[in-house]
């Protein structure tokens, strides 16, 4: 299949079947056709222009790279680039080319499996409040891991959904709007927020602030500072609690939480406000230097 290079019209935004904005690299010269399904895509220092938010759901591109030198933007805030990808690469370098990335990736995967690597990103987002990389997909293997950078799933607009079987972060900042299911959410550094509680959460470091109506059925807490702040309407909270080395902080909401089981470890730390003193569990364990403590972290 082709390779093709995005270069969109000065001061212009164009769409995505515009083939004039386009470099084939196979041919290397100005494509005659825009990518199709099956193709590669690159995004670097070459693109003069932006891409419009257009509505291409019927094209699945083999892989998209969006490189750290291109400082173009792709869709608009409310208005994603409709776009299968099976695989999305955002933020590797580009030989010969500098630059601090785009401060607006607007991506809507649709129905097909992606699984995107995120090395980095802009430092932050051209839309107000908004993270310069945000994407959303519905496919139930979806997978995303983080190296650095700020990124937003299901954050660009209310209502947004998304899911994602796994997301795995070792630095940056991942946003999760209320609408996204995260099946496993794997955190070794890095501050992640979530609206929406993962099913498991397993945190070896950095932070996490998990909100929102749902419950973590699993949550594995190796190191790192956890907040829960999640209530569901019933059942358990997190139904079974492992403080093996971290810090889970129930403090930042008032209403009481339940646990089902609760393992506190060596030189973990659980601690809940007196008005949460209702918090029970179905199975206590203890390790010597385990603390609990009522009052904020």
């Amino acid at each position: 299949m082709a390779i093709f290079t995005w270069i969109g019209v000065v001061s212009v935004s164009t769409g995505w079947s515009t083939a004039s904005a386009w470099f084939d690299n196979t041919t290397g010269a100005t494509a005659t056709v825009a990518p199709a399904t099956g193709d590669t895509v690159n995004f670097d220092a070459s693109a003069v222009g932006a891409m419009t938010g257009d509505n291409q759901s019927a094209i699945t591109v083999a892989q998209m790279n969006l490189k750290s030198a291109f400082t173009q933007t792709v869709g608009t805030q409310g208005s994603p680039l409709q776009i299968g990808a099976t695989i999305i690469r955002i933020g590797d370098t580009a030989a010969g080319q500098t630059g601090n990335g785009s401060g607006r990736i607007n991506l809507n995967l649709g129905s097909v499996q992606s699984t995107i690597l995120v090395l980095n990103t802009a430092g932050s987002g051209l839309d107000s409040g908004l993270e310069p990389v945000r994407i959303k997909g519905t496919n139930a293997s979806n997978s995303i891991e983080v190296l650095g950078g700020t990124v937003g799933i299901a954050t660009d607009s209310n209502g947004d959904a998304a899911t994602f079987a796994a997301v795995n972060m070792s630095s940056g900042i991942v946003d999760v709007g209320a609408g996204a299911t995260i099946t496993a959410a794997t955190i070794k550094g890095g501050v992640f927020n979530s609206l929406s509680c993962p099913t498991t959460l397993t945190q070896y470091g950095g932070s996490s602030a998990n909100g929102g109506t749902g419950s973590c059925t699993t949550a594995n807490l190796y190191g790192g500072k956890s907040a829960f702040s999640c209530r569901p309407a019933s059942g358990n909270t997190v139904g079974t609690l492992l403080l093996a080395g971290g810090i889970a902080d129930f403090t930042g909401n008032p209403l009481a939480a339940t646990i089902g089981a609760l393992t506190l470890g060596n030189g973990s730390l659980f601690t809940f406000s007196e008005s949460q003193l209702t918090i029970t569990a179905t199975t206590f364990s203890f390790g010597p230097l385990g603390q609990f403590t009522v009052g904020a972290q």
